[in-house]
């Protein structure tokens, strides 16, 4: 492995000749090691020829024999200590050394890492990719490349993985949004409308949605996933609304997921979004729309092949919009899983009924998720209200996130007009996990009609 050289760093040969000559020091002075604990041999003693020497006890002066052993002993105390600065000295710099070797041993690790990982067979090392993507929420795009930039071996495996180049946003550059497509091969493509890229990035410009679209025409039939965050009038909102008219016939064959984000500010009548939901652009493969807004719920028409639904009401979302969301659910015939996000402690204490066509509600659906945000308070009252409201006679999971009071509670989901049709209680699961310290309710328990 290469590393760069400081041209102002200093050679270590002065460094070795000090360590050098501070180890011949030491040998010449016989220092060695004897049960375990460094001696000098050499060092001058207290012991004399004739036994130790003894300070006159009348003079508290000591005898010229101790005055010359006390020279001997001085003369080899200042002679070791600049051999024993050298010592410590070398000692430090070993710990350097040592340092810079750990650093090394974790480079040479990486890198026999990496060339295991580049032995595998394409089919596994591709998969293995895959799967670092998808546990990436944001910057996916960003670790394609990464990916690709590793080494030949990685790179030539991830060109060669179609699944890893098939998201593309109004966000990115032409150029890369055009080595995106090409890379991406057949595969479904996972489109963001949206106005930014990135939080510091400018709105894109109207003639740029122009650009976009002539880039990602070509491909609109294999648009698998399309993500959609726009307000009135915006640049994002004119390519989404060429699109759509592009495709008024052809419509979006391999559409499986739809995500769109009403802006509050939309104020409009019309919006593009509103015509992928409205049914007059086909989307035979649509399997799940999630839509977020807080006041804007546009007419949604179910196929038969659309199994579920997410909604989030956004904050300050006005109760007309849960009517008309409710009402719209209920003339599903193939909907089984809904998901609303919501804060609901506003209808606690009232009760609100949908209108239904054939009183009989949603009869599709088998399991409701309910999660409420900010911490709303969630009691019997709220749940019951909203409940009612509901009116999913078949539901036998329902799955709660909430604020709660009390943990232990336990609310009956009612079934309405069906309850008289029932023989026999029938046992329902109401899952709930209850967390102390937040009061938020999550996890499972039973309950009867």
């Amino acid at each position: 492995m290469d590393h760069e050289v400081d041209p102002d760093s200093k050679s270590l040969n002065g460094l070795f000749d000090s360590w050098i000559h501070s180890i011949q020091t030491l040998k010449k002075m016989d220092v060695r090691q004897v049960d375990g604990k460094i001696v000098l041999l050499r060092a001058p003693t207290m012991q004399g020829n004739d036994g130790p020497f003894v300070f006159n006890e009348m003079r508290q002066m000591p005898s010229p024999e101790a005055e010359a052993k006390i020279r001997e002993l001085r003369k080899f105390v200042n002679t070791f200590g600049p051999t024993f600065d050298a010592v410590r000295s070398m000692a430090s710099k070993l710990d350097d050394i040592g340092q810079a070797w750990r650093e090394l041993k974790t480079d040479v690790n990486r890198i026999v890492s990496a060339q295991g990982l580049a032995s595998m067979p394409d089919e596994v090392l591709s998969n293995i990719f895959i799967l670092a993507q998808r546990s990436q929420v944001k910057n996916k795009p960003k670790l394609s490349i990464t990916i690709s930039q590793v080494c030949r071996r990685f790179r030539e495996v991830a060109i060669g993985t179609p699944s890893l180049w098939n998201l593309i946003a109004y966000k990115m550059p032409e150029e890369m949004a055009l080595t995106f497509l090409e890379r991406s091969g057949v595969v479904g493509l996972h489109v963001i409308i949206s106005e930014y890229w990135k939080r510091s990035q400018r709105p894109r410009e109207r003639d740029e949605a122009d650009k976009f679209f002539g880039v990602i025409h070509p491909y609109m039939g294999r648009i698998a996933r399309l993500d959609i965050n726009i307000d009135d009038d915006s640049p994002a909102s004119r390519l989404l609304a060429f699109m759509v008219k592009d495709r008024s016939k052809k419509g979006f064959p391999r559409l499986e997921d739809l995500r769109i984000n009403y802006h509050e500010e939309i104020t409009n009548a019309f919006c593009p979004a509103d015509v992928l939901l409205g049914g007059s652009v086909r989307l035979p493969s649509i399997r799940n729309i999630t839509i977020g807004s807080n006041c804007r719920i546009p007419s949604v028409r179910f196929r038969d092949n659309m199994t579920e639904i997410t909604v989030e009401l956004l904050d300050g979302f006005k109760e007309p919009s849960l009517r008309r969301l409710l009402t719209l659910l209920e003339t599903s015939k193939s909907l089984k899983d809904v998901t609303l996000v919501a804060s609901l402690s506003s209808f606690g204490g009232r009760t609100f009924q949908t209108p239904t066509g054939n009183g009989d509600g949603a009869l599709s659906i088998t399991s409701f998720t309910l999660i409420t945000k900010c911490l709303s308070i969630f009691n019997d009252e709220t749940f019951r209200s909203f409940i009612r409201a509901c009116r999913f006679p078949n539901v036998t999971s329902l799955f709660i996130k909430a604020s709660i009071s009390d943990p232990d509670c336990c609310w009956p989901y009612p079934t309405g007009r069906r309850l008289e049709e029932l023989n026999k209680p029938r046992e329902r699961e109401i899952r709930y996990r209850y967390d102390s310290k937040s009061h938020s309710s999550f996890g499972t328990f039973t309950s009867f009609d």
